[in-house]
């Protein structure tokens, strides 16, 4: 299955996946997004050299989600309006644009070398998921570890 999310040597993701990805902990809207996002999470920290190609709308991660409507998030009405703007924090906070490709281990890197726990709350901290504390935990592992 993760060969077919793998366009080319590479997939897409929204910039908030890039924050919680290295925190994520299983968590999820339906089954099937949670093993979507293991899938993606093993794929990317077994293989750094996959090439991330970065957006500020739904991705690969969303297009299993239950509330994936009209090509884009419809949990309440305006939330893709909401959930790009948390896109465009996160992609200005690790230095990219909508558009830009990089590999992971790039990704991790520019994680290591621009994120700090407070620009995490900043850029992350009205998500419905970040009181949890996955996100700074993912933070914390990725900057401690060379993964």
């Amino acid at each position: 299955m993760a060969d077919a999310l793998i366009i080319g040597n590479g997939l897409t993701l929204r910039g908030h996946h890039l924050l919680c990805l290295p925190g994520y902990e299983g968590f999820g809207y339906t089954d099937e997004h949670v093993a979507r996002m293991w899938l993606v999470r093993e794929h990317l920290w077994a293989h750094n050299e996959t090439v991330v190609a970065v957006q500020d709308s739904p991705d690969v991660v969303c297009q299993i989600c239950p509330h994936l409507s009209n090509g884009g998030c419809a949990i309440e009405p305006g939330d893709e309006v909401w959930v790009s703007r948390r896109d465009r924090r996160a992609l200005s906070l690790l230095g990219l644009k909508a558009g830009q490709q990089l590999t992971w281990g790039e990704v991790l890197d520019r994680i290591r070398g621009r994120v700090d726990e407070q620009k995490l709350a900043r850029a992350c901290g009205q998500c419905r998921w970040f009181p949890k504390g996955h996100c700074l935990r993912g933070l914390q592992e990725v900057k401690s570890q060379n993964v």
